[in-house]
């Protein structure tokens, strides 16, 4: 401290300046924490052998404290001793070892991998070996430039000609002295001394990081088309195994292979995120290669089945799963690469070309099983399937922030494996937070889920049976009504995206949700409900309309995230996103099971009530009528968080 007070003294008569940097970090804290309680946030670095570490404590300043560090950068306790309550929270932030650095160049850096302190926007602290003072340099500001292997140096990322003088750097953060010796106000001046040296930088550069996030959302769009080709077209071939009959078993279990398939896949996302959110994340492109494996080996086994339960177990079980092990961690580095901006529009985009998967596969399944038997037809799709899942899962690298998560638990694991002095209890080891699910806005989302899943999956299942034998219309038509079903959902899932982040009327998640569950539910009832027998237009417009609103519903899932994760810095709690959107699936996977369950006594009871249709009835009024009822009810309650958080704000 003798440099600091010889300077202050010196320049007694001076008017104290709030340095830059002080308003800095001031603007980008209580920006970052402008829905939590009163004042801001700072973050304490934990001790490591490693020369850095990364911070996981909190502790709140209140107003008074801020503005005294406006005035002085006085801290408001002694970072020797630090309160006991602090909430531990995991947040980006790095201390690193200055000592050796000149007025031009840091020291380099040796870690693996090294971090990406500009995308995970860290907080970054260096220590310069300078008693009571602290480096601090705010989220988004400095960078590590590779040197060499697992090496680097720190470099800001702004334009800055900064005035460096001892210790009184233009970017010091001075830490609080014992309550002993610290005086009532120490004030802090900025020393404009002649022979200060300018350094100057040039501005980042963010096209590499704009390319690879564009690659990113091009993989993930591809990869829709092995993921869900075949699960979203089955029914063509459940027709063609039931026409060309020649395998031994009941017809009736080819029935269950699409629900299965599909029930397999949502069902398996939950536990699959989980394993890939943090320890795992490094082995997320190995997982996608070894679930293509999976499912190529699955089809290939399907085509020389003889048996209909061959079919279930390879088509239904384990291709599905394979194709669960591809969606789960490439869909992690989707959400982690677009975490900051433009989340729901990129989810949007990737659920837009799932629909035109949906729409382009039944013509081709069919092409295929026409020209050569479903033998040689589900080996031609094995051999896709391992050339668009490789190509594109390439494409989709993990996220650095997740692998720099993963590394330091690693080498927090092996601290403590090889230094006996290293308890569990000292080795922070970075849990998926489960704060959200003591909240009821997650049961909320995922019953509303549930309920929309199950009502979605009824017209899927049921429409085309449905035009045949009530409506009277051809199996052309009925095969077109499928097709205009899943059409609308290519534009419906990024425009859905698009009202949940634009610049110019931004809608909330609830009010999303419930645009395209009371839309979806007005199709069904007056639509399908009021068809008449030999009507194809009334039926083409239900297509249409149900298959947009409906098949929209999934893109306001990034909506529904950023709802939590904004309760969640209400909370001052941690919440993972990759772990909340596998439970979505999750959920939306019960849905599509229970309608599938569903299904069968309602299609009964409508049978023995009704029997068939009369000319002039509505569909309402024929066997399927339970159907249709059940369908516009579960979409209605498909948006009730609408009603919700309506309630909510009432109260």
């Amino acid at each position: 401290m003798s440099s600091t007070n010889n300077t202050n003294a010196a320049t007694a008569d001076t008017i104290p300046a709030i340095p830059e940097y002080r308003k800095k970090v001031i603007k980008i804290m209580n920006t970052q924490e402008a829905k939590k309680k009163e004042g801001i946030t700072l973050l304490i670095p934990q001790p490591s052998p490693h020369g850095h570490a990364r911070v996981y404590q909190d502790f709140r300043w209140s107003n008074a404290q801020r503005d005294r560090f406006l005035a002085d950068g006085t801290l408001p306790f002694d970072v020797n001793n630090i309160p006991s309550n602090l909430k531990p929270v995991p947040i980006g932030m790095w201390i690193f070892d200055g000592r050796g650095s000149t007025q031009h160049s840091m020291p380099e850096i040796e870690m693996n991998p090294l971090p990406d302190l500009e995308r995970i926007k860290a907080v970054v602290v260096i220590d310069f070996g300078i008693p009571d003072y602290l480096c601090m340099i705010p989220p988004g500001l400095c960078r590590l430039v590779p040197t060499g292997p697992h090496k680097g140096r720190l470099e800001p990322t702004f334009a800055m000609t900064a005035k460096v003088q001892g210790p009184n750097q233009a970017i010091e953060l001075q830490a609080q002295p014992s309550s002993a010796s610290r005086p009532e106000t120490e004030p802090e001046v900025v020393d404009h001394d002649d022979s200060s040296t300018s350094i100057e930088h040039s501005p980042p550069r963010r096209t590499g990081s704009r390319r690879k996030m564009a690659s990113v959302l091009l993989g993930s769009a591809v990869l829709q088309f092995p993921i869900w080709g075949f699960a979203m077209s089955y029914g063509i071939f459940q027709e063609y195994y039931i026409k060309h009959w020649t395998l031994q078993g009941s017809q009736d279990l080819t029935g269950i292979i699409g629900m299965t398939s599909n029930g397999v896949m949502y069902l398996s996302m939950p536990f699959l995120f989980a394993l890939f959110t943090k320890r795992w994340a490094r082995y997320r492109q190995i997982a996608a290669l070894l679930g293509t494996a999976i499912a190529c080996v699955s089809y290939l086994l399907s085509s020389f089945s003889s048996n209909v339960w061959h079919l279930v177990f390879t088509q239904g079980v384990f291709a599905a799963f394979g194709s669960a092990l591809v969606f789960s961690p490439m869909t992690l580095s989707l959400g982690e690469w677009y975490k900051t901006s433009h989340r729901a529009l990129a989810y949007g985009i990737t659920l837009s070309c799932k629909n035109i998967v949906g729409s382009v596969c039944p013509f081709l399944f069919s092409g295929l099983l026409d020209q050569h038997g479903f033998r040689f037809a589900l080996r031609i799709w094995a051999v896709l399937v391992a050339g668009t899942s490789v190509f594109t899962i390439l494409l989709i690298p993990t996220h650095p922030s997740a692998l720099a998560i993963a590394t330091q638990d690693t080498a927090d694991s092996m601290d403590t494996e090889h230094d006996p002095t290293r308890t569990t209890d000292t080795v922070r080891t970075r849990k998926i937070p489960w704060h959200f699910l003591h909240h009821r806005t997650i049961y909320i989302y995922c019953v509303a889920i549930v309920l929309q899943s199950a009502g979605y999956g009824i017209p899927q299942t049921y429409l085309n049976t449905y035009a045949s034998e009530v409506a009277k219309l051809s199996q052309t038509s009925a095969t077109l009504l499928l097709t205009l079903f899943n059409i609308p959902g290519i534009a419906s899932s990024s425009f859905f995206g698009y009202l949940s982040e634009n610049k110019h009327f931004t809608l909330s998640a609830t009010t999303v949700t419930c645009i395209s569950g009371l839309s979806s539910a007005l199709s069904a009832f007056l639509l399908w409900g009021l068809t008449t027998q030999g009507n194809l237009a009334t039926l083409v417009l239900f297509s249409i309309t149900f298959g947009f609103f409906a098949g929209g519903y999934s893109a306001t899932w990034g909506g529904l995230m950023n709802d939590l994760e904004s309760e969640a810095r209400q909370s001052n709690e941690a919440i993972d996103s990759g772990m909340v959107y596998g439970l979505l699936n999750g959920a939306r996977g019960l849905g599509y099971v229970a309608g599938g369950l569903v299904g069968v006594p309602l299609l009964k009871a409508g049978t023995e009530k009704y029997g068939g249709i009369a000319s002039s009835g509505f569909g309402v009024q024929s066997s399927y009528g339970p159907l249709i009822i059940f369908t516009g009810l579960a979409s209605v309650f498909g948006g009730w968080g609408a009603l919700w958080k309506w309630k909510k704000l009432k109260l």
